[in-house]
Protein backbone atom coordinates (compact mmCIF):
# COMPACT_ATOMS: atom_id res chain seq x y z
CA UNK A 1 0.00 0.00 0.00
CA UNK A 2 2.77 2.43 0.94
CA UNK A 3 4.65 1.55 -2.23
CA UNK A 4 1.55 2.20 -4.34
CA UNK A 5 1.07 5.61 -2.71
CA UNK A 6 4.70 6.51 -3.38
CA UNK A 7 4.43 5.43 -7.03
CA UNK A 8 1.15 7.34 -7.39
CA UNK A 9 2.75 10.45 -5.89
CA UNK A 10 5.72 10.19 -8.25
CA UNK A 11 3.39 9.71 -11.22
CA UNK A 12 1.36 12.80 -10.28
CA UNK A 13 4.52 14.86 -9.75
CA UNK A 14 5.80 13.84 -13.19
CA UNK A 15 2.42 14.72 -14.69
CA UNK A 16 2.61 18.19 -13.13
CA UNK A 17 6.13 18.70 -14.52
CA UNK A 18 5.05 17.46 -17.96
CA UNK A 19 2.02 19.78 -17.97
CA UNK A 20 4.14 22.81 -17.04
CA UNK A 21 6.82 21.96 -19.62
CA UNK A 22 4.21 21.65 -22.36
CA UNK A 23 2.83 25.06 -21.44
CA UNK A 24 6.28 26.63 -21.22
CA UNK A 25 7.34 25.23 -24.59
CA UNK A 26 4.22 26.60 -26.26
CA UNK A 27 4.77 29.63 -28.49
CA UNK A 28 1.60 31.32 -27.21
CA UNK A 29 3.09 32.05 -23.80
CA UNK A 30 5.96 33.92 -25.44
CA UNK A 31 3.48 36.08 -27.34
CA UNK A 32 1.55 36.83 -24.15
CA UNK A 33 4.73 37.65 -22.22
CA UNK A 34 5.90 39.88 -25.08
CA UNK A 35 2.65 41.84 -25.05
CA UNK A 36 2.83 42.29 -21.29
CA UNK A 37 6.45 43.46 -21.57
CA UNK A 38 5.57 46.00 -24.27
CA UNK A 39 2.78 47.62 -22.26
CA UNK A 40 4.92 47.48 -19.10
CA UNK A 41 7.59 49.48 -20.92
CA UNK A 42 4.98 52.04 -22.00
CA UNK A 43 3.64 52.45 -18.48
CA UNK A 44 6.81 52.39 -16.35
CA UNK A 45 8.00 55.95 -17.05
CA UNK A 46 4.60 57.68 -16.63
CA UNK A 47 4.12 55.63 -13.47
CA UNK A 48 7.51 56.72 -12.14
CA UNK A 49 6.69 60.35 -12.87
CA UNK A 50 3.31 60.14 -11.17
CA UNK A 51 4.50 58.27 -8.09
CA UNK A 52 7.57 60.45 -7.52
CA UNK A 53 5.40 63.52 -8.02
CA UNK A 54 2.87 62.19 -5.52
CA UNK A 55 5.65 61.46 -3.05
CA UNK A 56 7.10 64.93 -3.63
CA UNK A 57 3.80 66.56 -2.60
CA UNK A 58 4.37 65.27 0.95
CA UNK A 59 8.08 64.57 1.32
CA UNK A 60 11.28 65.38 -0.56
CA UNK A 61 11.21 63.72 -3.98
CA UNK A 62 15.01 63.47 -3.85
CA UNK A 63 14.68 60.78 -1.17
CA UNK A 64 13.41 58.35 -3.81
CA UNK A 65 16.54 58.92 -5.85
CA UNK A 66 18.77 58.17 -2.84
CA UNK A 67 16.90 54.93 -2.04
CA UNK A 68 16.91 53.69 -5.66
CA UNK A 69 20.07 51.74 -4.87
CA UNK A 70 17.95 49.24 -2.91
CA UNK A 71 16.58 47.72 -6.13
CA UNK A 72 19.87 47.80 -8.02
CA UNK A 73 20.62 44.12 -7.36
CA UNK A 74 17.29 43.04 -8.87
CA UNK A 75 17.79 44.80 -12.20
CA UNK A 76 20.31 44.47 -15.03
CA UNK A 77 22.80 47.34 -14.98
CA UNK A 78 21.51 48.88 -18.21
CA UNK A 79 17.89 48.72 -17.05
CA UNK A 80 18.83 50.26 -13.71
CA UNK A 81 20.76 53.06 -15.44
CA UNK A 82 17.87 54.06 -17.70
CA UNK A 83 15.40 54.07 -14.79
CA UNK A 84 17.83 55.98 -12.58
CA UNK A 85 18.47 58.63 -15.24
CA UNK A 86 14.74 59.09 -15.71
CA UNK A 87 14.35 59.41 -11.95
CA UNK A 88 17.09 62.06 -11.83
CA UNK A 89 15.31 63.98 -14.59
CA UNK A 90 12.03 63.83 -12.68
CA UNK A 91 13.57 64.94 -9.40
CA UNK A 92 15.40 67.83 -11.08
CA UNK A 93 12.05 69.40 -12.03
CA UNK A 94 10.61 71.90 -9.58
CA UNK A 95 8.15 70.61 -7.01
CA UNK A 96 5.43 72.86 -8.45
CA UNK A 97 5.85 71.32 -11.89
CA UNK A 98 5.90 67.86 -10.36
CA UNK A 99 2.51 68.43 -8.76
CA UNK A 100 1.01 69.15 -12.19
CA UNK A 101 2.23 65.85 -13.59
CA UNK A 102 0.50 63.61 -11.03
CA UNK A 103 -2.85 63.44 -12.82
CA UNK A 104 -1.42 63.18 -16.33
CA UNK A 105 1.15 60.57 -15.36
CA UNK A 106 -1.41 58.45 -13.54
CA UNK A 107 -3.82 58.52 -16.50
CA UNK A 108 -1.16 57.48 -19.03
CA UNK A 109 0.24 54.84 -16.66
CA UNK A 110 -3.25 53.47 -15.93
CA UNK A 111 -4.18 53.15 -19.62
CA UNK A 112 -0.90 51.47 -20.60
CA UNK A 113 -0.75 49.22 -17.54
CA UNK A 114 -4.38 48.16 -18.00
CA UNK A 115 -3.52 46.98 -21.51
CA UNK A 116 -0.73 44.91 -20.03
CA UNK A 117 -3.10 43.46 -17.42
CA UNK A 118 -5.55 42.51 -20.18
CA UNK A 119 -2.73 40.65 -21.94
CA UNK A 120 -1.98 38.94 -18.62
CA UNK A 121 -5.66 37.98 -18.26
CA UNK A 122 -5.56 36.46 -21.75
CA UNK A 123 -2.47 34.49 -20.71
CA UNK A 124 -4.26 33.26 -17.56
CA UNK A 125 -7.22 32.08 -19.65
CA UNK A 126 -4.85 30.22 -21.96
CA UNK A 127 -3.00 28.54 -19.08
CA UNK A 128 -6.21 27.48 -17.32
CA UNK A 129 -7.73 26.35 -20.65
CA UNK A 130 -10.82 28.54 -20.39
CA UNK A 131 -12.46 30.95 -22.81
CA UNK A 132 -13.31 34.53 -21.92
CA UNK A 133 -17.03 34.49 -21.02
CA UNK A 134 -17.24 37.68 -18.98
CA UNK A 135 -18.88 40.79 -20.35
CA UNK A 136 -16.80 43.67 -21.70
CA UNK A 137 -17.47 45.91 -18.71
CA UNK A 138 -16.76 43.16 -16.15
CA UNK A 139 -13.47 42.28 -17.81
CA UNK A 140 -12.47 45.95 -17.73
CA UNK A 141 -13.41 46.17 -14.06
CA UNK A 142 -11.10 43.22 -13.35
CA UNK A 143 -8.30 44.69 -15.48
CA UNK A 144 -8.45 48.16 -13.94
CA UNK A 145 -8.93 46.65 -10.49
CA UNK A 146 -5.62 44.78 -10.78
CA UNK A 147 -4.03 47.89 -12.28
CA UNK A 148 -5.09 50.00 -9.30
CA UNK A 149 -3.92 47.22 -7.01
CA UNK A 150 -0.52 47.26 -8.69
CA UNK A 151 -0.25 51.04 -8.27
CA UNK A 152 -1.20 50.73 -4.60
CA UNK A 153 1.51 48.06 -4.21
CA UNK A 154 4.03 50.44 -5.77
CA UNK A 155 2.97 53.26 -3.44
CA UNK A 156 3.27 51.00 -0.39
CA UNK A 157 6.67 49.83 -1.66
CA UNK A 158 7.89 53.42 -1.89
CA UNK A 159 6.67 54.10 1.64
CA UNK A 160 8.38 50.98 3.00
CA UNK A 161 11.61 51.38 1.05
CA UNK A 162 11.97 55.17 1.15
CA UNK A 163 9.81 56.91 3.76
CA UNK A 164 10.12 54.32 6.54
CA UNK A 165 13.97 54.26 6.66
CA UNK A 166 14.08 58.06 6.75
CA UNK A 167 11.56 58.17 9.58
CA UNK A 168 13.45 55.53 11.53
CA UNK A 169 16.71 57.46 11.25
CA UNK A 170 15.02 60.64 12.46
CA UNK A 171 14.08 58.75 15.61
CA UNK A 172 17.79 57.88 16.18
CA UNK A 173 17.02 54.23 16.88
CA UNK A 174 19.80 51.69 17.53
CA UNK A 175 21.36 50.00 14.51
CA UNK A 176 20.03 46.59 15.61
CA UNK A 177 16.47 47.92 15.55
CA UNK A 178 17.04 49.40 12.08
CA UNK A 179 18.25 46.03 10.81
CA UNK A 180 15.22 44.25 12.25
CA UNK A 181 12.88 46.81 10.70
CA UNK A 182 14.67 46.28 7.39
CA UNK A 183 13.99 42.54 7.54
CA UNK A 184 10.36 43.17 8.45
CA UNK A 185 9.75 45.58 5.54
CA UNK A 186 11.27 43.18 2.98
CA UNK A 187 9.16 40.36 4.46
CA UNK A 188 6.07 42.56 4.14
CA UNK A 189 6.88 43.35 0.52
CA UNK A 190 7.42 39.68 -0.29
CA UNK A 191 4.16 38.73 1.41
CA UNK A 192 2.24 41.42 -0.48
CA UNK A 193 3.65 40.21 -3.80
CA UNK A 194 2.65 36.60 -3.05
CA UNK A 195 -0.85 37.69 -1.96
CA UNK A 196 -1.19 39.79 -5.12
CA UNK A 197 -0.14 36.88 -7.35
CA UNK A 198 -2.52 34.54 -5.51
CA UNK A 199 -5.41 36.93 -6.13
CA UNK A 200 -4.32 37.22 -9.77
CA UNK A 201 -4.44 33.44 -10.24
CA UNK A 202 -7.85 33.36 -8.55
CA UNK A 203 -9.70 36.22 -10.23
CA UNK A 204 -7.92 36.97 -13.53
CA UNK A 205 -8.98 33.81 -15.41
CA UNK A 206 -12.57 33.62 -16.66
CA UNK A 207 -13.62 30.63 -14.59
CA UNK A 208 -16.17 29.89 -11.92
CA UNK A 209 -15.13 30.18 -8.25
CA UNK A 210 -13.52 26.98 -7.07
CA UNK A 211 -13.85 25.51 -3.62
CA UNK A 212 -10.44 25.32 -2.01
CA UNK A 213 -7.47 25.39 -4.38
CA UNK A 214 -6.04 28.32 -2.42
CA UNK A 215 -3.04 26.18 -1.44
CA UNK A 216 -2.11 25.50 -5.06
CA UNK A 217 -2.48 29.21 -5.85
CA UNK A 218 -0.11 30.13 -3.02
CA UNK A 219 2.36 27.50 -4.23
CA UNK A 220 2.13 28.89 -7.76
CA UNK A 221 2.63 32.44 -6.45
CA UNK A 222 5.72 31.41 -4.48
CA UNK A 223 7.15 29.65 -7.53
CA UNK A 224 6.51 32.77 -9.63
CA UNK A 225 8.33 34.93 -7.07
CA UNK A 226 11.29 32.52 -6.89
CA UNK A 227 11.48 32.24 -10.70
CA UNK A 228 11.40 36.02 -10.98
CA UNK A 229 14.33 36.36 -8.56
CA UNK A 230 16.31 33.63 -10.34
CA UNK A 231 15.59 34.97 -13.84
CA UNK A 232 16.46 38.53 -12.77
CA UNK A 233 19.73 37.33 -11.24
CA UNK A 234 20.53 35.15 -14.26
CA UNK A 235 19.76 37.83 -16.82
CA UNK A 236 21.69 40.44 -14.83
CA UNK A 237 24.71 38.13 -14.73
CA UNK A 238 24.41 37.38 -18.43
CA UNK A 239 24.33 41.05 -19.41
CA UNK A 240 27.23 41.91 -17.10
CA UNK A 241 29.40 39.08 -18.49
CA UNK A 242 28.62 39.94 -22.12
CA UNK A 243 29.20 43.66 -22.64
CA UNK A 244 28.88 43.09 -26.41
CA UNK A 245 25.12 43.08 -25.78
CA UNK A 246 25.10 46.88 -25.90
CA UNK A 247 27.25 46.92 -29.03
CA UNK A 248 24.66 44.82 -30.86
CA UNK A 249 21.73 47.13 -30.09
CA UNK A 250 23.66 50.41 -29.86
CA UNK A 251 21.88 53.27 -28.17
CA UNK A 252 18.75 51.13 -27.75
CA UNK A 253 20.62 48.55 -25.68
CA UNK A 254 19.33 49.80 -22.32
CA UNK A 255 15.73 49.86 -23.56
CA UNK A 256 16.06 46.34 -24.98
CA UNK A 257 17.52 45.07 -21.70
CA UNK A 258 14.65 46.64 -19.74
CA UNK A 259 12.06 45.13 -22.08
CA UNK A 260 13.66 41.67 -21.85
CA UNK A 261 13.59 41.96 -18.06
CA UNK A 262 9.86 42.77 -18.24
CA UNK A 263 9.43 39.78 -20.57
CA UNK A 264 11.17 37.42 -18.13
CA UNK A 265 9.13 38.82 -15.23
CA UNK A 266 5.87 38.22 -17.11
CA UNK A 267 7.00 34.74 -18.08
CA UNK A 268 7.74 33.90 -14.44
CA UNK A 269 4.18 34.87 -13.49
CA UNK A 270 2.70 32.78 -16.31
CA UNK A 271 4.79 29.73 -15.35
CA UNK A 272 3.57 30.07 -11.75
CA UNK A 273 0.00 30.06 -13.07
CA UNK A 274 0.77 26.91 -15.09
CA UNK A 275 2.04 25.20 -11.93
CA UNK A 276 -1.15 26.23 -10.14
CA UNK A 277 -3.31 24.85 -12.95
CA UNK A 278 -1.40 21.56 -12.92
CA UNK A 279 -1.70 21.19 -9.15
CA UNK A 280 -5.45 21.78 -9.36
CA UNK A 281 -5.82 19.14 -12.09
CA UNK A 282 -3.64 16.41 -10.63
CA UNK A 283 -3.76 16.98 -6.88
CA UNK A 284 -7.09 18.77 -6.46
CA UNK A 285 -5.65 21.24 -3.93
Amino acid sequence: MAKEKILSGIEKALSVVKFVLIKVKGDSLSFFAGGIAFYSLLSVFPAMTALVSLYGLIWDAGDVQKQMVLVQDFLPEQAYDILYKQLVAIVSVSSRSLSYTVAGGLVVAMLSAARGVKALIAAMNHVYRVHEKRSWWYKNVVAYGFTVGGIILMVVSIVLLVALPIGMRLLHLPELVLEQVGLIRWSMLGSMVIVGLTLLFRYAPSRKPTKGHWLSMVVGAIISAVLWLLSSWGFTSFVSFFPEFNQVYGSLGAVVVLMIWFFLSAYAVIVGAAVNAALEDYYDI
